[in-house]
């Protein structure tokens, strides 16, 4: 409810839907794509938030060599320590600067081994499958 007016309305066109946007966020997943348009749309700021156990390296590398002006936000010291690095192992191979942010989060959430979606089926990560 409280983010409903600032969605776009089924039909919308996404290229011109995007033209007003001043800042993009995405979580965990990093849709080359979207960052594409975002940046042809002339998006100032593209954030995309890590979480350590849903990264694909080649594709968080792959995102940054293709769009400029991509920050990476990662949410611990430990996630921080490890996309830093592979920004600093591969800067060589991009063709852009990167940013790699620690930003502190607000609810310490504390971590959970085991995870389930909705109505308890399907483990979401932690001690494996059931």
């Amino acid at each position: 409810q409280i983010l409903s007016p600032l969605l776009a309305p089924p039909g919308t066109d996404f290229r011109e839907w995007i033209k007003g946007v001043d800042t993009l966020v995405t979580f965990e997943m990093a849709p080359l794509h979207l960052f594409l348009e975002a940046h042809k749309a002339g998006v100032k700021t593209k954030i995309l938030v890590l979480n350590i156990d849903w990264t694909d390296p080649r594709q968080v590398l792959g995102l940054c060599n293709e769009v400029p002006g991509v920050r990476l936000w990662t949410k611990g010291p430990r996630t921080h320590q490890i996309i830093s690095q592979l920004v600093s192992d591969n800067r060589k191979f991009l063709k852009y600067s990167v940013h790699v942010d620690l930003v502190p989060w607000s609810i310490p959430d504390p971590v959970k081994r085991q995870r389930f979606g909705a109505r308890g089926r399907g483990d979401l990560g932690g001690q494996g499958a059931k």
